[in-house]
């Protein structure tokens, strides 16, 4: 099992975890975890890459309540060019952030199946981007796994995040972004066919937390 539960410290966590199989060849999984805080309204400095492989797409499996404790919804993740800016979760502009978790009524199963291409995708790195307008609900927590073109119904075990930053001081806002890649840059998973986020495992900082935008890139396999 691949898990990450960092605390303590506000620069950028890396974490490196043993080689997996991933298709035909070996991987050295990564998973980076990083925070900023802010007063709200507040807009972290990422920026979610233009050339993901879900930009746009919906899921096609989505259980759960996104917009519990705010309006969000499950489409808002892949939406290309959207505002990271987290707010008061009570207002109409908390539209931007999903909610996610094991709290039986959250958002908890996210299912993409990938552009069409006949080998699949070969990933290079999944990026998921969350906070909240305080520390309460600005961890991540979720197991990813991934299908191949070979077997598209069977499901595979790529990573296990559960990455939980400090408290903001006096009560900031607090984005995080978390990076699942190659410790060397190669190919993180081969001939992909769909991913799969589920939120019930591992258990999610006060049951839910707010999760704003994943990116996935790749390219076409051969």
């Amino acid at each position: 099992m691949i898990q990450i539960s960092p605390k303590g410290n506000w620069k950028p966590l890396l974490f490196l975890l043993l080689p997996i199989v991933t298709g035909s060849a070996w991987s050295q999984i990564t998973v980076t975890g990083s925070c900023e805080t802010g007063p709200l309204p507040f807009t972290p400095s990422w920026k979610p890459g233009a050339d993901s492989l879900i930009s746009g797409l919906s899921p096609i499996a989505a259980n759960g309540n996104f917009g519990q404790y705010t309006l969000g919804n499950a489409h808002i993740l892949t939406q290309a060019g959207k505002p990271l800016t987290l707010t008061d979760p009570t207002t109409p502009q908390a539209k931007t952030i999903a909610v996610c978790g094991d709290n039986g009524t959250a958002g908890s199963l996210l299912i993409y199946t990938l552009p069409a291409s006949p080998q699949g995708k070969n990933l290079t790195d999944i990026t998921v981007y969350g906070g909240w307008q305080d520390g309460g609900r600005d961890s991540q927590a979720y197991t990813v796994s991934y299908s191949t073109m070979e077997d598209p119904g069977k499901f595979l075990l790529l990573a296990q995040v559960n990455y939980s930053p400090p408290d903001a001081a006096g009560g900031m806002a607090s984005a995080n972004r978390v990076v699942i890649n190659d410790a060397t840059g190669a190919v993180i998973a081969r001939n992909v066919a769909a991913l799969k986020f589920d939120f019930t495992t591992p258990h999610s900082e006060n049951g839910a937390v707010g999760y704003t935008a994943i990116t996935v890139r790749g390219t076409a396999a051969k």
